[in-house]
């Protein structure tokens, strides 16, 4: 699966008061200015809260890792698989592929944890969670996966699934 952007999370700039939107726009420009040798089109954008990376064809992935681990104020970096809402069941065949591809063979423990930013979708944020879970369990079961859930409170993985408004949803998996 490839990456086709990322989110970029902010350390400080997050605790702001009235002026935080001035922050970000700062944090946003030197970002682009990171971005500017490396091979690619970015476009960084601020969407509720969170700044994302969006990339437009074939970009070097490592590149963009590095220079975007050198702007300071920005605290962690996770590579996002954006995808177009076809439904429920294709989300889910979706995040288990691609937690598949990403943890082959490593025993791991998952914990799924959604967020709803488009609250029109047919099902709550807790469902969503439990539904996901549920596949990846089914798939862990079936001996297709390498990763279960937690028997304790600490899960070696975190599977975020944020829905945002109109068709898309995006996805992506950080430690």
């Amino acid at each position: 699966m490839m990456y086709k952007a990322f989110l970029v999370k902010y350390a400080e700039i997050g605790i702001k008061g009235k002026n935080r939107h001035l922050f970000e726009k700062a944090l946003c420009v030197q970002m682009e200015h990171a971005l500017a040798p490396v091979d690619g089109n970015f476009q960084v954008t601020r969407e509720m809260g969170r700044i994302y990376v969006n990339t437009e064809g074939d970009f070097d992935y490592e590149g963009a890792v590095d220079a975007l681990t050198r702007v300071f104020g920005i605290a962690e970096i996770c590579p996002v698989v954006i995808l177009e809402d076809t439904g429920f069941e294709d989300l889910a065949e979706a995040v288990v592929s691609y937690v598949k591809e990403l943890y082959p063979t490593e025993e791991k423990t998952f914990k799924v944890c959604a967020r709803r930013a488009n609250k029109n979708y047919p099902m709550h944020t807790m469902e969503v969670n439990c539904e996901l879970a549920y596949f990846l369990a089914r798939a862990q079961i079936s001996g297709s996966l390498a990763m279960s859930p937690p028997m304790e409170n600490t899960p070696s993985v975190t599977i975020r699934a944020p829905f945002f408004s109109g068709t898309r949803c995006r996805h992506f998996s950080s430690s």
